[in-house]
């Protein structure tokens, strides 16, 4: 069963301790992107606020039917990457939050671990961030002039939304 035959949208988000990447697509691309970039003054409950203001407001944006929920899917596994215990303790809890909102608002909810994500795009689950912002490029609609910061996230949000549509895909077949 495809995705594309029941769907109009997926989301997929990023949500990074330095920089939150979402990406909205269809089955012709990209639709609307957005990367929310955290300086050392925005705390991480604000940014993943943010996020979830922006993907309520994207989904009336491009046209969403109410009786057709999309994916919302979310990278998980996030390992401390030299932070504390407690940030990302503190990025699970929000993470859960936004899922929560996103559930609420009709969305399937779908986990992404980050190797199924890369392999979604790239076709390897190990490949460097330099080889998914040059996949991104490549995928119709991809935003260009991003700093490098913003290129990695919408990247990462990319690959979680299309790993979260071939998810369903598979978790609907048969």
């Amino acid at each position: 069963m495809s995705y594309w035959d029941h769907h109009k949208f997926a989301v997929g988000v990023d949500p990074g301790f330095g920089c939150t990447g979402v990406v909205v697509i269809s089955k012709s691309g990209i639709e609307g992107w957005d990367a929310l970039v955290s300086d050392s003054k925005l705390p991480l409950e604000q940014r993943m606020a943010l996020v979830m203001n922006a993907v309520s407001m994207r989904r009336w944006d491009v046209g969403r039917d109410k009786d057709q929920g999309e994916v919302f899917a979310l990278e998980t596994n996030h390992v401390t990457g030299g932070r504390s215990a407690q940030s990302a303790l503190k990025q699970r809890e929000l993470i859960g939050v936004l899922a929560t909102n996103a559930w609420h608002q009709g969305a399937d909810i779908v986990r992404i671990a980050p190797t199924s994500a890369k392999k979604a795009l790239t076709g390897s689950g190990k490949a460097p961030k330099e080889d998914m912002v040059e996949a991104m490029y490549e995928y119709e609609g991809a935003p260009l002039g991003l700093s490098r910061a913003k290129r990695e996230a919408v990247a990462d949000a990319l690959v979680v939304a299309i790993a979260g549509v071939e998810k369903w895909e598979a978790d609907h077949s048969g």
